[in-house]
């Protein structure tokens, strides 16, 4: 025997159904204005859990991104003064080379007392140097990058963070790194100290030292000479340090080109997920109006059907 179907199931069939059709419209209707597939959790839960995987990639690569750039400014800037600094010491020793002659007096050694004036200036430009500032930061500072790192005491010595340079250095060697990529640390600049040179073999000190022989009116090209060898080394040091700062710049280069790619990649999986076909989404939107439209219809005509329909 049959299930017998009554009006109010009828009626109610074709409420839910109507119901049905109205949501689907909807939801391509909203699709199409968000340009978005996903617009509720509940289309489709894997999809949301792929696209929030893709974003939090993504802002971890932006941040790793910043951070490269942030070093980048902070290594160029490091570099750009060792290469300075570099040239300073170049210029110094062409003129202790220049110096160290006996022949080189010009009458009571004024000539060399010129010379003094001008590693005077050298000597004063790489203090100035070595007190540099990035964004209002102290880059050969380490952790100090509030205050000048190089200072000179009462006597003139000078001091690397409040401790003195000349005696053994007591002080430490610290670095200022950024994070820049996942397990990543990166010091971006160097220590004054490994810069300045340590203890007495200092370029302050050195200069200082080859200041005062030339302005000594007794002094000789035996006196002068060792100074050729000690900037030499210091010069050496220095422009060491300007590769290795080089060479981070060129990793850094590296790392950001591979973040712009990963960030792209990572992107296209996003918008994989979320972005909607557009003409996709509006064949189906035009789908969904007409079978909407044909079941109001065949509703309006089933409702309107009454007993007297039957008794005729």
């Amino acid at each position: 025997m049959g299930m017998r179907v009554t009006s109010n199931m009828l009626t109610n069939n074709l409420l839910a159904n109507l119901n049905n059709n109205a949501n689907s419209v909807a939801r391509y209707q909203q699709q199409l204005a968000s340009g978005r597939s996903i617009v509720n959790l509940s289309d489709d839960p894997v999809g949301v859990y792929k696209s929030m995987r893709a974003r939090v990639k993504i802002a971890r690569l932006e941040q790793y991104k910043e951070n490269v750039v942030a070093a980048r400014t902070w290594i160029n800037e490091a570099e750009t003064i060792a290469r300075e600094v570099n040239s300073v010491l170049t210029k110094a020793y062409e003129l202790t080379v220049q110096a160290s002659s006996d022949t080189y007096t010009d009458g009571e050694g004024t000539a060399r007392g010129a010379i003094a004036r001008e590693i005077e200036q050298l000597r004063n430009h790489i203090f100035d140097a070595m007190n540099s500032r990035e964004l209002e930061r102290y880059i050969f500072g380490g952790f100090n990058t509030t205050s000048a790192p190089f200072t000179l005491d009462v006597n003139g010595e000078i001091m690397f963070n409040g401790v003195l340079m000349n005696a053994p250095f007591t002080g430490s060697d610290e670095r200022v790194e950024f994070e820049t990529g996942a397990g990543i640390r990166m010091d971006v600049t160097v220590s004054g100290v490994t810069m300045m040179g340590l203890d007495g073999d200092n370029m302050y000190t050195v200069l200082t030292e080859l200041m005062n022989e030339l302005d000594d009116p007794d002094s000789r090209a035996g006196d002068i000479s060792p100074f050729i060898t000690r900037i030499k080394d210091l010069a050496e040091n220095v422009l060491n340090i300007a590769t290795e700062l080089g060479a981070k710049m060129n990793r850094l280069d590296f790392l950001e080109a591979r973040y712009d790619e990963d960030i792209v990649t990572y992107t296209d999986v996003k918008s994989r997920v979320e972005d909607v076909d557009e003409a996709e989404a509006a064949m189906r939107y035009k789908m969904a109006e007409t079978i909407y439209q044909a079941a109001l219809q065949t509703g309006a005509g089933m409702l309107r059907m009454s007993l007297l329909d039957y008794l005729n």
